[in-house]
């Protein structure tokens, strides 16, 4: 195509469009990269971030949520029957 500056407009524009399009492709095939990799267990960095996974089973996500939650309740700390703010 030459040197940009000697584009049109309109031919300017088009290529600055195509640009974009072709990055955001770009973007997206890492991302699918990334997912698969993942997806595979290939991916140790992700697998460090994710301590918490997710059961693949619904009911034991359940169970494994109520139980966290019963906890958390269990050990928090008894608010006063005279409010919460200091006097």
């Amino acid at each position: 195509m030459g040197n940009p500056s000697r584009l049109y407009p309109a031919q300017r524009i088009e290529t600055e469009s195509r640009a974009r399009v072709l990055a955001s492709l770009a973007r997206t095939l890492k991302e699918v990269m990334r997912l698969r990799e993942q997806e595979r267990g290939t991916d140790d960095n992700a697998k460090a971030a994710d301590d918490d996974a997710v059961p693949r089973d619904l009911d034991e996500f359940r169970r494994e949520l109520s139980r966290r939650l019963e906890g958390l309740v269990e050990s928090a700390a008894p608010v006063s029957d005279r409010g919460d703010e200091p006097g």
